[in-house]
């Protein structure tokens, strides 16, 4: 039976964020931002545990062209609401991309609120922001 993850899981998943992740705006095809987390490493054990306490994380990996290079593992996330409920989880134990993480979760708070058509000028002083990560 799997176990529901605690306070000490959400706080290393925080901190494999804060080494291993990375928090922004994308741009799409479509010329939309798009809020996305996403976390890369070549060790499957770490990829797992925190796909099985974040199933909505999606799974994608490839190798890079060195020689003996292992696989890269990558897990994504880029629903609005998933990113609202994973900030609402980790926010107090991020230290390093915290700011980043609030810019990002006020990004979306905003976005739902307001029409599709609005995306490319809202709160430009924040995409200013991310954009120096």
């Amino acid at each position: 039976m799997k176990r529901q993850p605690n306070i000490i899981d959400w706080a290393w998943l925080a901190g494999i964020i804060d080494g291993e992740g990375c928090i922004g705006l994308y741009k799409r095809q479509n010329n939309t931002l798009s809020p996305q987390i996403s976390i890369y490493n070549t060790n499957k054990a770490i990829i797992d545990k925190i796909h099985m306490m974040v199933p909505t994380f999606r799974i994608k990996h490839h190798r890079f062209k060195l020689q003996h290079a292992p696989i890269t593992y990558c897990l994504y996330m880029y629903k609005q609401t998933d990113i609202k409920n994973l900030f609402n989880k980790i926010m107090p134990y991020l230290v390093g991309k915290r700011e980043q993480a609030e810019l990002l979760l006020e990004f979306v708070l905003r976005v739902k609120h307001s029409c599709p058509t609005k995306r490319e000028y809202l709160i430009e002083e924040e995409i200013a922001k991310l954009k120096r990560y």
